[in-house]
C-alpha cells in the first residue's frame, strides 16, 4: 500500500521568516523533518508541497538537493497544494507533515499509520485523555481527502489546515484511535519552530543530549525533559496558533540611536516579542536610525525595513504595508510622519496604533495608548476621535518586571544605580558622577554606559577618576539583574524609570524636555520617584542632596517602593498586544469594519 508523505512548508513565515532553511545544529529544518521521515518503515515517497512564490524557489531547490519530490501551487490554498499532489501520486493513505515539526517520532508515525490502515479508516488520532508530545503528523486516506475536495473546498480550516477540519467535523470521516506509548506521554513541551525561542529550546536539549544533528529520538528528549523541566521555560511562553486564530504582519515603526536613545526600540521590541510570541502575528520593524538600534532588533529575530535616508517617510510606509500586507502599524516614533500620511494608510484598510504620541498625527489613529501623565487631559480631540486608552495597566517595559521586595539585607551602603538611557544623549554621567562623588562614603554606586554612548571608553575613565569605586557596566544586554540588586536608582527619565517602578525600585529623575519634566511629575504624585525635573545648569548641585537624603532614610525608600509597585505590574506588553489582537478579529468578522477599510 502507497504510502507518500506531504510536507507542507514555505518560506514565507510571519513569525520566523525562512524558517524552513534555517540552520539548526548545521542543518536547515527541512533536512530535520526528511531525515526522520527515510526511518519510517511505513512511508513510500516523500513530497514538498509548497507554493508558486518566487520566495519559494531555494526551499523548491533543497528539497529536490535532499532526494523528494516537489509540488508546487497556491500560497494561500494548503488543500489544493495537497490534490495536486494526488493528482501526480493517487496513493491510498497520505500523511499530512508540518515543515516545522523537526522532532518527528519515525516510529510513532508508523504506529498510527498501522492503526488507522488496520481499522480501515480515514484519520487516527490519540486518545484525549493522555497527554501525547508527538506533534505535527497526520495520517489520512485518500477517500477523506477527496471527502475534503467535494465538500469543503471553501472553508478557511480546510484549505489553511486540511485535516484540522475534521477535528471540527467529526462525523464526516471513520476516525480511528491510536494508543500512545508511556514515554512520549508529556505535557507542556512545544516541539515546533514558530519563533526564535523554540529554536534555542532545541539546540539546548540536543546540546543536553550529546546527539548529532537529527539523531535525538523523541523518547530520549522526553525523558531529559522529565529530569530537568527547566529546559521547558526557555519557549514556555509561545503559544500555538489555533487553526481559527488570524494570523498575518502588523508593522513597526521606531528609531533608536544616539539622538533619541533606545527606549522607543527597547518598550516595541517587548511588544513585538508577545505579538509574534503569544498573539501568532508576524511582526515587521520599520526602521530609519542607528545600527546598534537594528542590531537589537536583529537579535531578537525581527526582520527590518530600512528606510533610505532622504525618502518620504509617509510613502515609503505605505508600499511596506502593501508588499507585506500588514493589518496594522503600531507607532511609537518622533519622526515627521504625518497625520495624512496615517490617514491614507487607514482608509487602505490598515489599522493604525500610536503609543505615547502627543503629535498631531494622534488624530489618525485607531487606537492611541498612553501612560497617565498630566498632559493628557489638555489634549484637545477632533470629531471621530480614536479609541484612547490612559493608564499605568497599559505602560509597555522593556523588559520583563522585577517583582522584588525593596532590599533589606541589613548592608550599610546602599547601592544606587546610576543610568542616563542607553546613548545618554546629553551626556549626563560624568557630571553625575561628579556630583555623587561628594558622597562617595555614602553609597555603593553601578553605572550603566549603555550601547549608544558616544566615546564611551572616554566616560568611563572620566567616571573612575572622580568615583573610583563606582562599579561600570558598559553595554548589558538587560538591566533586569542591576535593578534587582540595587536599592536605588538615578536614571534620565524614560522606559528605565517605569521599570524601576515596576520593579519597587525609588528612583530620582532627570528630565530632558518639559514634556519628561510633566510625565516624571506623575511619578512624583504618585508618592514613586523624586525629580530634578528640566536639567539646568543648577540640577548637578542639587543631586547629591537628594541622593543623600534617601540613602539616609530607608523608611522613605521602602514607602517609595510600595508605591512605585501600585503603579506598574509589568503586564502592559501584553494587555495592548491582547487589545490589537482582539480589534483586529473584531475587524475580520464585522461585515460594517470590513466594508469601511
Amino acid at each position: 500500500m502507497s504510502v507518500v508523505a506531504i510536507i507542507q512548508s514555505r518560506m514565507g513565515s510571519t513569525r520566523l521568516p525562512g524558517k524552513a532553511l534555517r540552520p539548526i545544529l548545521g542543518r536547515p529544518l527541512l533536512w530535520h523533518v526528511i531525515h526522520r521521515l527515510r526511518q519510517s518503515t511505513s512511508i513510500t515517497d516523500i513530497v514538498l508541497a509548497t507554493s508558486h512564490s518566487p520566495l519559494d524557489d531555494p526551499l523548491a531547490e533543497a528539497a529536490e538537493g535532499f532526494g523528494i519530490a516537489v509540488v508546487r501551487g497556491s500560497e494561500d490554498n494548503v488543500l489544493a497544494r495537497f490534490l495536486a499532489v494526488d493528482a501526480r501520486f493517487k496513493a491510498e493513505t497520505y500523511v499530512r507533515v508540518c515543515g516545522d515539526s523537526p522532532l518527528i517520532d519515525p516510529a510513532f508515525i508508523d504506529h498510527l499509520i498501522e492503526a488507522m490502515q488496520a481499522r480501515n479508516a480515514d484519520l487516527v488520532t490519540v486518545p484525549g485523555d493522555v497527554p501525547c508530545a508527538h506533534e505535527g503528523v497526520d495520517p489520512f486516506s485518500r477517500r477523506a481527502l477527496l471527502y475534503l475536495a467535494e465538500h469543503a473546498r471553501q472553508d478557511r480550516v480546510a484549505r489553511e489546515h486540511v485535516t484540522s477540519y475534521f477535528k471540527h467535523h467529526p462525523d464526516a470521516v471513520t476516525i480511528a484511535v491510536a494508543a500512545t506509548p508511556a514515554a512520549l506521554q508529556f505535557r507542556g513541551a512545544r516541539l515546533s519552530i514558530d519563533c526564535p525561542a523554540d529554536v534555542a529550546f532545541l539546540e539546548a536539549v540536543y546540546q543536553k543530549l550529546g546527539a548529532q544533528a537529527g539523531e535525538a529520538s523523541l523518547g530520549d528528549l522526553i525523558a531529559l525533559l522529565r529530569q530537568d523541566p527547566s529546559l521547558l521555560a526557555i519557549n514556555g511562553h509561545v503559544r500555538q496558533k489555533t487553526t481559527r486564530q488570524l494570523s498575518g504582519t502588523i508593522i513597526i515603526r521606531c528609531d533608536g540611536g544616539a539622538r533619541i536613545g533606545f527606549g522607543h526600540v527597547t518598550r516595541m521590541l517587548a511588544l513585538g516579542r508577545v505579538l509574534r510570541d503569544q498573539e501568532g502575528y508576524g511582526v515587521v520593524f520599520a526602521m530609519a536610525e542607528a545600527q546598534e538600534a537594528l542590531a537589537r532588533v536583529r537579535a531578537d529575530g525581527f526582520p527590518i525595513d530600512l528606510m533610505e535616508e532622504g525618502a518620504d517617510e509617509g510613502a515609503w510606509l505605505a508600499a511596506l504595508c502593501r508588499q507585506r500586507a500588514a493589518r496594522a502599524l503600531i507607532c511609537d516614533v518622533r519622526s515627521s510622519l504625518g497625520e495624512a500620511d496615517l490617514t491614507r494608510l487607514r482608509q487602505s484598510g490598515v489599522y493604525v496604533v500610536g503609543y505615547d504620541d502627543a503629535s498631531e498625527r494622534r488624530h489618525a489613529f485607531d487606537l492611541a495608548i498612553y501612560p497617565p501623565v498630566p498632559q493628557l487631559p489638555a489634549l484637545a480631540w477632533r470629531a471621530g476621535a480614536p479609541e484612547i486608552l490612559s493608564g499605568w495597566q497599559w505602560v509597555v517595559l522593556g523588559s520583563p518586571p522585577v517583582r522584588l521586595p525593596a532590599n533589606g539585607d541589613g548592608r550599610s551602603r546602599p547601592r544606587v544605580l546610576v543610568s542616563m538611557g542607553g546613548s545618554d544623549p546629553a551626556q549626563w554621567l560624568v557630571p553625575a558622577a561628579q556630583a555623587l562623588s561628594t558622597i562617595a562614603s555614602a553609597a555603593t554606586f553601578d553605572f550603566v554606559i549603555g550601547p549608544g554612548v558616544q566615546g564611551a571608553d572616554a566616560v568611563s575613565e572620566n567616571i573612575r577618576a572622580v568615583l573610583p569605586g563606582a562599579v561600570i557596566h558598559v553595554a548589558p544586554e538587560t538591566l533586569t539583574p542591576l535593578i534587582a540588586s540595587c536599592d536605588m536608582a538615578v536614571v534620565a527619565y524614560g522606559v528605565t524609570a517605569q521599570e524601576l517602578a515596576a520593579a519597587g525600585r525609588p528612583a530620582i529623575t532627570l528630565c530632558r524636555s518639559s514634556d519628561d519634566a510633566a510625565s516624571a511629575r506623575a511619578f512624583v504624585e504618585a508618592g514613586a520617584s523624586l525629580s530634578l525635573g528640566r536639567v539646568t545648569a543648577e540640577s548637578f548641585q542639587r543631586l547629591a542632596g537628594l541622593v543623600r537624603a534617601l540613602v539616609d532614610d530607608p523608611q522613605k525608600r521602602a514607602a517609595m517602593a510600595r508605591a512605585a509597585r501600585r503603579l506598574i505590574d509589568g503586564q502592559g506588553a501584553e494587555r495592548v498586544a491582547g487589545l490589537i489582537a482582539q480589534r483586529l478579529g473584531e475587524r475580520e468578522t464585522s461585515p460594517a469594519l470590513r466594508s469601511a477599510s
